[in-house]
């Protein structure tokens, strides 16, 4: 599948937009509460983390466009907004149930207003980082980077793991047993990831980007806000 180069200079300008709005919110997030990405980052410099993502997605994106398999920025049918943002809300409302119920813990989320900024950065990060790069290195494991684009569907599902099993990993405590509500959380990961990766697929980075700062929205920001006040 060939592209012209009005497609390929939007997805770059595109993909441009949405680094540079990443680097915004981490710059906005170091200013006000610099000690909140230790929790992922560690001792990485949260600007030189997101400075390398960026890198990372062009380069990633480099060999997508090259090849015409995966784009940036794609048209989404109107009535496929609505489902998108069913989905999300779906998906956030499960979690919060969840959280009712056997709550986390009470410092789970980075607190309000910091989260306004840091969750949209962080989702930059995770989908470069648990989907981008995955891919590429799946698909240069797989033989097929220069072939006829076979391999696309067995990669994105496997990519479509990598952070359930992340997510599992943090969650339990170290050298204990896997709690069914951890369980849990690997399953629903699970299929917030299915749903990321048929997007990236279908509709490039940008809906897949704007799906999961949706989610992040509900689950992190708001019900982070609320449950601090109905829960502890």
């Amino acid at each position: 599948m060939d592209m012209n180069r009005g497609q390929l200079c939007n997805d770059r300008i595109t993909l441009a937009a949405i680094s540079a709005f990443a680097l915004f919110c981490s710059t906005i997030v170091l200013l006000i509460d610099p000690e909140s990405f230790e929790r992922f980052l560690g001792s990485l410099h949260p600007l030189l983390a997101f400075l390398a993502a960026s890198f990372l997605a062009f380069f990633c994106y480099g060999f997508f466009l090259k090849r015409g398999w995966l784009v940036v920025i794609r048209p989404v049918p109107a009535r496929l907004i609505g489902v998108l943002v069913g989905l999300a809300v779906l998906f956030a409302a499960m979690a919060i149930a969840v959280d009712v119920i056997t709550p986390f813990p009470e410092e789970m989320n980075v607190a309000f207003p910091v989260s306004l900024f840091y969750y949209p950065a962080m989702a930059f990060l995770a989908e470069t980082v648990f989907h981008l790069v995955p891919l590429v290195v799946l698909l240069l494991l797989l033989g097929r980077m220069s072939g006829d684009g076979r391999w696309i569907w067995p990669a994105l599902l496997l990519a479509a793991m990598i952070e359930p099993a992340f997510q599992v990993v943090i969650a339990a405590p170290e050298n204990a047993d896997l709690s069914l509500r951890d369980i849990w959380v690997g399953f629903h990961v699970l299929a917030i990831n299915l749903v990321l990766v048929i997007l990236l697929n279908r509709f490039g980075f940008l809906v897949a980007y704007s799906f999961r700062v949706g989610y992040y929205l509900l689950w992190h920001v708001a019900w982070g806000f609320l449950r601090i006040q109905v829960l502890f």
